[in-house]
Formats: structure tokens, C-alpha cells, sequence
């Protein structure tokens, strides 16, 4: 969410230095986050997606795929942000089961400087899908539209571009099966940057997930509708440079000589006679240049860049205020929600015969026989995790209490995530348990081996990802917060 107000002063920045027609497309999957998405928890998750569906409307996007993970609250939700939202979903594939017609737009058609360019939506088979759509709608293979769809508009359009979940392998044999596709853009299959690959005439693309970079393809598009290297410009480019230089130096001549004397001088004249043989050159080869574009022989090129999205830029002053007005309602229904189960009957999780946080018994139990390391603990950023997220006014948020608190999600009964908003005091920072495992049995026994002694790499690396600690060194750091030796 932070990085939104980011990207949308960069586009503006772009769009403002090179003044230049733009296409903001995004491949989907783009409203939920698969690791972070709880059913107990779908109200403040619905907020943070309608949130951002506004915010990319607001940034001017012309097109954005309807993913899996767009689905997760549903079909009746999605259609909600397309009536809500000037955000421009797309889907070809995805149908109404009853009438067999699509719930989303197919494609659309777009004018950018002389250029119609068409964009076309497909939503991948995946197991999410399979399962957000149920009886309400039927998803059908890409074969059984984009034909039909690429014919009918590429009469309309100078460009098309398919916007697809689809996995690279898939997007592939789109490319070969199918001509006239010119840009795929993709959100399936890698999940870091991947430089456009050109299969037969189409160029795929894919830019890092979860919004970490902007990729920015400028394209020089010509009637051939054909990617390729194309060397004419460069070498006008190279001439225009030599001539410059020559006449640089035939004003130092004037500068430095009478008229008399540069009519007398065989360097200044061999100097003329080139540059005016470089001007020739170059006449020719622009009006070479402007024949094969005519023609339609000149070839189409692309330069492409992935631009990071730093936290030292600036932020564009309408979507910051949007995501700060996300943030304070999923705060408000988080809070709500942390209310409700602090008043049911299942708000006592430190007892062993309860469900949900059955296994832990938290950092004041373990102080009973581990004081000094206790007392190292609580003087490590760990004790302080759930501290900074009360700072910041997010510790309702669940994409951030995982991270923040002892409880594990996989120790936790199915369902009951949302316990993390209303933990007792002593699981509420990350506390022993989290690194060395659920402490009820250990607690009960005294015995080593019903508790992990030192926590695996694997476990550290759950929370401190390449996204959120990109300085992590786990041989360096795990001695960071090493408790000192209790004999035993």
C-alpha cells in the first residue's frame, strides 16, 4: 500500500519529462496478497482492496487483468470495485455460468497519440480461480476467445496487448499460436522482474510482484508492426554528432583567421568539404528513413527499464491521502473486530483446552525457570515488534501481525487467524515461543527435547524476506538475539 503514492509520483514524473503517450497496464492478481488473505478477516481486507482499485483509477491505469487473487472475496465483491471504481478490469475468459457471456469486460480499445491500441484481459486456470468462482461463473481456455477477439479487433488496432495470469509457458504458445498478439504482460510466473522475452512477434513482460519496482518499456512503433533491430536512426544519430563536432571546429578556424586567411588555409577547406559532405549524408539518410517508415519496412524497437520504488520518493499528494484514509478504516474494522473476539467465548487462549492458542503458554511462563535469558530478551528489538506496530497504528493490520506477535499461523486451528487481534500481553511480541517452538509441553515436562533449542534459518526467514529485511544475514544476525547459556 506505502509504495502507491510513490508509484503514482513517478508515472506523473515520466509522464512529465518526456511528454510522450503513455499505456499503464498491470498483468492482475493485484487487489489481495496470497500469504496475508484470511476468510475471518474479509471485511478489512475488502477495505485494503477497494483502496487500491480506487487508487489505480485515480493513477489513470487503461487496463488491468482480473486475476486469482483478485478473486478471493469473490465475484459479487470484484463486480462491486467495477461498479465503485473507474478501475478497468478485463477478463475474456471468465464467463457467467447461466448465460455464458462475460462478467467482465473482454477488451477495450484505446487512443494514445496516433496509435489504437487494443487490450485484452485473460484470468488464468488456477486452483484460486477454480475455487473463488463456484456456481456464480465458468472460466474457459484461451483458446476459445483470444482467436476470435484478436481477429475482430486487429483491423481497429495499430497494436494489441494481452494482459494475462497465464505462467510463461502458457504465454508462449499464445505467441506462436496465435498472430497479431504484439505485447503480453504477465503476473504469473516469476516473481522478480523478468526482461521482455521476444516470442516470434511478441514481446512478454513481467514486473516484480507486490508493486516493489515500476516497468517502464518505451516503444518506437512503426507500421510494420514488427519488433526488431533497426540501425538507420542510430547511424543518423552518429553522423548529426560528427557533424556537430566539425562544425565546432570551423569556428575555432574563424575565430582564430582573417577571411583572407581561411580562404588561403587547406585544413579549413578539407574541413568544409567534409562537413558538407556529412550534411549530404545525412539529407539522404533521413529521407531513406522516412521512405521505409511510409513503406512500412522500418522495424519496431524497445528500450525497457525497471525503476525501483524507493521509500526517499516523493509522494503524489492525492493517493497518499487515499491510502492513509484505507489505512485508518481497515484500523477502525480491525479494531471492531479485535473487540468482537475479546468478547466472545473463545477470548481465553492462554488455557490449555482452547482451540486456538492451545500450544502457547507466553514469554511470563517461560521467565519462570529462564530469568536471565528473559531479561536479555527484553532488552532485543524482538520485545519491542508489537510495540512499533502500536506506533505506527497497525496492529489491527493482518498483514503485519504474522510478523509482530509469538503465535505461528501454521500451530493455529484452521480459521482462527484472526485470534492474533486479541492477544494477551504476554504473546503479543515476538516472544520465546517464536523462536523456540510452542511452549505448553515443554512447560509441563521440563524435558529439552519438547522444545527447540536454537531457531532454524527457515524459521527466521519467514519474516525476514528479501521484501521486508533486505540486509538480513542469518550466520551474522540469529547471535543477535542468542540467549546466554543456562547451564542445563
Amino acid at each position: 500500500m506505502g509504495g502507491l503514492s510513490k508509484k503514482a509520483f513517478q508515472i506523473d514524473t515520466l509522464a512529465t519529462e518526456f511528454a510522450l503517450p503513455s499505456l499503464l497496464l498491470d498483468g492482475g492478481n493485484l487487489l489481495f496478497k496470497p500469504e496475508d488473505s484470511s476468510p475471518e478477516m474479509i471485511d478489512q481486507e475488502k477495505i485494503t482492496a477497494m483502496g487500491i482499485a480506487r487508487a489505480y483509477g485515480l493513477i489513470g491505469y487503461d487496463g488491468v487483468a482480473v486475476g486469482g487473487l483478485d478473486l478471493f472475496a469473490g465475484i459479487d465483491f470484484l463486480e462491486e470495485v467495477q461498479e465503485k471504481t473507474s478501475l478497468p478490469l478485463l477478463s475474456a475468459n471468465l464467463l457467467c455460468a447461466k448465460k455464458r457471456r462475460p462478467l467482465f469486460t473482454p477488451y477495450r480499445i484505446v487512443r494514445k497519440g496516433s496509435l489504437s491500441i487494443g487490450i485484452i484481459g485473460l484470468t488464468g486456470d488456477d486452483a484460486t480461480v477454480i475455487k473463488a468462482i463456484k456456481d456464480n461463473g465458468s472460466l474457459v481456455s484461451w483458446r476459445d476467445v483470444l482467436p476470435d477477439i484478436v481477429a475482430e479487433i486487429s483491423t481497429r488496432c495499430d497494436m494489441i496487448a494481452v494482459l494475462s495470469n497465464y505462467h510463461l509457458a502458457e504465454n508462449q504458445n499464445m505467441a506462436r499460436e496465435i498472430a497479431g498478439i504484439h505485447l503480453i504482460v504477465q503476473s504469473g510466473g516469476s516473481p522478480i522482474n523478468m526482461e521482455p522475452a521476444q516470442e516470434g512477434n511478441t514481446l512478454i513482460l513481467q514486473t516484480g510482484k507486490q508493486g516493489k519496482y515500476l516497468g517502464w518499456l518505451q516503444v518506437d512503433w512503426q507500421k510494420s508492426r514488427k519488433w526488431g533491430k533497426e540501425t538507420g536512426h542510430l547511424l543518423l544519430q552518429e553522423k548529426k554528432q560528427e557533424l556537430d563536432g566539425a562544425e565546432a571546429r570551423l569556428n575555432r578556424y574563424r575565430k582564430r583567421l582573417t577571411a583572407d586567411e581561411l580562404a588561403a588555409n587547406e585544413g579549413y577547406a578539407q574541413l568544409l568539404a567534409s562537413r558538407d559532405t556529412m550534411a549530404a549524408e545525412i539529407e539522404r539518410g533521413e529521407r531513406e528513413l522516412l521512405d521505409r517508415q511510409q513503406s512500412g519496412l522500418m522495424m519496431s524497437t524497445y528500450s525497457n527499464t525497471f525503476i525501483a520504488m524507493e521509500t526517499k520518493l516523493p509522494d503524489e499528494p492525492r493517493i497518499l491521502a487515499l491510502v492513509e484514509k484505507i489505512k485508518q478504516d481497515s484500523f477502525e474494522a480491525g479494531r471492531e473486530k479485535s473487540g468482537e473476539i475479546a468478547g466472545s467465548s473463545q477470548a481465553d487462549p492462554m488455557e490449555s483446552d482452547s482451540p486456538p492458542l492451545a500450544p502457547y503458554v507466553g514469554w511470563g511462563t517461560c521467565s519462570g525457570c529462564h530469568g536471565a535469558q528473559t531479561a536479555f530478551w527484553q532488552s532485543t528489538d524482538h520485545s519491542r515488534a508489537f510495540r512499533t506496530l502500536e506506533e505506527k497504528s497497525r496492529q489491527y493490520d493482518m498483514n503485519c501481525l504474522a510478523c509482530h506477535v509469538t503465535p505461528e499461523k501454521k500451530f493455529l486451528k484452521d480459521g482462527n487467524d484472526h485470534v492474533l487481534l486479541a492477544l494477551p500481553e504476554e504473546l503479543r511480541p515476538i516472544g520465546c515461543e517464536t523462536c523456540h517452538g510452542p511452549g505448553l509441553v515443554h512447560s509441563r515436562t521440563s524435558n529439552s527435547i519438547d522444545i527447540s533449542r536454537k531457531p532454524a534459518e527457515h524459521l527466521c526467514l519467514r519474516c525476514h524476506t528479501p521484501d521486508q529485511d533486505d540486509d538480513f544475514n542469518y550466520a551474522r544476525d540469529v547471535g543477535l538475539v542468542g540467549c546466554p547459556g543456562d547451564g542445563r
